[in-house]
């Protein structure tokens, strides 16, 4: 009895294999990308919270400045 073939004289059993090799590599390349991503995200989480903690500061700095200004001036409020 004669195989089956597919385009070109491809046996299904050979398409088949050609398929898992196929689904196999996509997975390795998933799992890389995957592990590419997680690093790049906990990365740019270290960097968020470094530039909130640093607005933080800035923006207690800002809050006492005005108080720093009118003491270097010696500026005296009205009574």
């Amino acid at each position: 009895m004669r195989r089956k073939t597919i385009a070109a004289g491809v046996s299904i059993q050979q398409a088949i294999a050609l398929l898992i090799q196929n689904e196999a590599a996509l997975r390795a390349q998933q799992i890389e990308t995957d592990k590419q991503w997680k690093k790049a995200r906990a990365e740019s989480e270290r960097r968020f919270a470094r530039i909130e903690a640093d607005l933080e500061q800035i923006k207690a700095i800002l809050r006492e400045l005005p108080e720093a200004i009118r003491q270097k001036i010696r500026f005296q409020p009205a009574k």
